[in-house]
């Protein structure tokens, strides 16, 4: 018979040793390039702070959150908006007329 823990101790090391990989990789990019730098090379992978934060007043809308989705102020592009702006305009059908912020 075969022994599973002794496989699941293998696979749990391969899996850390492949995080801790990574982490290292980050952490050399940093150095190297910089912070704006790997912000700016991560962002494209990620998404732009636009697409963020569109997604989160389109969950905001979706929940009925009101008070957030009208009144927070969302860091776009070194600028502080909210849902209800142009740029991160969605099709939400929430009054912000009836919240107070």
């Amino acid at each position: 018979m075969i022994n599973k823990k002794a496989m699941q101790l293998t696979i749990s090391t391969l899996i850390l040793f492949i995080l801790g990989f990574v982490v290292l990789i980050g952490l050399i990019s940093i150095l190297v390039m910089g912070w704006n730098d790997f912000k700016i090379q991560t962002g494209a992978i990620l998404g732009s702070d636009v697409a963020r934060a569109q997604k989160n007043c389109k969950i905001q809308c979706e929940l009925g959150n009101g008070y957030d989705y009208c009144c927070e102020l969302k860091k776009v592009n070194d600028e502080d908006l909210k849902c209800v702006d142009d740029l991160l305009k969605t099709d939400c059908v929430l009054d912000c007329s009836e919240v107070g912020c």
